[in-house]
């Protein structure tokens, strides 16, 4: 793991910085610790709840980023902490991604991996959640960083991304899944079907096309595929109990 200048030059204090100004900055915003930590076979982690001073977020801001898997490596970022209320640099250095998710009612969390190399734990001592009692509150700025350690402008790859993808690829995604078999054997083998109290399963006895078409509209509360691409939160609702699951299934990352 490697230091940048990028950070020391651009991110003083997080309490300073505007996304909006800084096109290199992925992610910032608050975060409570959950956990710290530290074992012989993992190494050290750090779990954090995604606070937002703006209302709930909507869609995970690291779900475009790669998550660690075995030996596949997660999207590496340089990562300025400060407590809140204090100016002072908490921690300084690189994390990698190694998970997140958006739990019903639980609010956003992810987990990075830290240096190897260090001699303790940087979040040793902090308080983590229990139960109904918070844990340590942090302000944090992250800078994706590429294959050679440099600062990844976010704001020029969005817009080579926009430029590559099709229009509506959620929705075409989700259509060419309908005449997929493995997905088919998938959703037979672990989909949860609606409540037969509250409501009817007779779709589910439809032909494997319609069946998958109803399932992803249940799922993601939405009246047609198109939406996938026109709203966010069936967006969401799609890549965590749809595509990444499916994807984890398969044991591929997702295409």
């Amino acid at each position: 793991m490697t230091d940048i200048a990028v950070v020391d030059q651009e991110i003083e204090t997080t309490s300073t910085i505007s996304s909006k100004t800084l096109p290199i900055i992925a992610h910032k915003g608050g975060l409570e610790l959950i956990d710290a930590e530290w074992k012989l076979n993992s190494g050290r982690t750090v779990k954090f709840r995604l606070v937002s001073d703006n209302g709930p977020l909507l869609i995970h801001p690291f779900l475009s980023f790669v998550r660690r898997r075995g030996n596949r490596v997660g999207s590496r970022f340089m990562v300025a902490i400060t407590r809140v209320g204090d100016d002072q640099i908490f921690f300084q250095g690189e994390m990698m991604l190694a998970g997140g998710g958006n739990p019903l009612g639980q609010g956003m969390w992810v987990r990075f991996w830290l240096d190897e190399e260090a001699s303790s734990h940087p979040f040793a001592g902090c308080a983590g959640r229990r139960g109904d009692d918070p844990g340590d509150m942090f302000e944090a700025a992250f800078v994706e960083l590429d294959d050679d350690d440099r600062p990844i402008n976010q704001e020029k790859r969005d817009r080579v991304e926009r430029h590559k993808k099709p229009n509506n690829p959620l929705c075409r995604w989700a259509a060419s899944r309908s005449h997929d078999k493995l997905f088919l054997h998938y959703l037979a083998e672990n989909i949860q079907l609606p409540n037969k109290k509250t409501r009817s399963v007779k779709w589910w006895d439809s032909p494997g096309e319609e069946r998958v078409a109803r399932y992803i509209r249940w799922v993601c509360q939405i009246e047609s595929r198109s939406d996938l691409d026109k709203n966010p939160k069936a967006a969401e609702l799609f890549h965590e109990r749809i595509r990444r699951p499916y994807s984890e299934w398969r044991g591929t990352s997702e295409d």
